[in-house]
């Protein structure tokens, strides 16, 4: 290993311990919430310069809103994001890069709530316009500490077949990312390694970038004030 995947290697490592000690409360509901939030403050620690990151709800400037999203990547020079209460913000559309849903627990409810994210997010409008033919949509991954019924086999079908859901991790047990003709997928080694995880967070900070760079409108904050 070099030093910066030792780095890595160490936090994913950290996490699931903490997981596995948040796994003996007895408290299903509490258990769940507490890795939730270690998996954000993880997240939180590996994004690019420049970039925000915010649980929230997503609007556009004809008063459209997304439904409630675990975590939203924002670019720090776009639109203002409206802190709300409890960290919970008002995100304009422009301003957001990617959704991440983050779970305890990866189960076939999860993959619905996520397909229900996105249809909302697709329906959302940036403020400006974009090239000809074309719609800023906000893409979605999913991130998890564990699951019990879904195979990567399950999940790889699964991406195939649904819009806007660019990867899927589940920690120690397999990374799936979504690609033509058809998903790619890695499953854990067995070893300790972590190379699922670290492919998720490698795969995460390249698409950041990429949705970074593709940007191609400058927002229009007073169609948001004025309309």
């Amino acid at each position: 290993m070099n030093q910066i995947q030792q780095v890595i290697h160490s936090k994913i490592q950290s996490l699931v311990t903490m997981s596995h000690a948040a796994g003996a409360m007895s408290h299903s509901t509490t258990t769940g919430s507490v890795r939730e939030s270690y998996l954000t403050t993880f997240l939180k620690e590996l994004l690019p310069q420049g970039v925000s990151a915010t649980s929230g709800v997503l609007c556009d400037f004809a008063g459209r809103t997304s439904r409630q999203l675990d975590l939203v990547l924002t670019l720090d020079s776009s639109l203002p994001v409206i802190s709300m209460r409890d960290g919970i913000s008002l995100i304009p559309v422009d301003s957001a890069l990617l959704a991440i849903e983050i779970k305890s627990t990866l189960d076939t409810d999860a993959l619905t709530q996520v397909e229900n994210q996105n249809t909302s997010l697709v329906e959302l409008n940036v403020s400006n316009e974009v090239a000809e033919g074309e719609r800023f949509i906000i893409p979605t991954m999913v991130v998890a500490m564990e699951t019990s019924k879904l195979s990567c086999s399950n999940v790889s079908d699964w991406v195939q077949r649904t819009g806007n859901t660019a990867a899927c991790c589940v920690i120690g047990k397999y990374f799936v990312k979504s690609d033509e003709p058809k998903p790619v997928s890695i499953e854990s080694a067995g070893n300790g390694a972590f190379n699922e995880t670290l492919a998720f967070v490698a795969c995460l900070y390249h698409a950041v970038l990429h949705l970074k760079s593709i940007r191609n409108f400058e927002p229009n904050w007073g169609r948001y004030l004025l309309s």
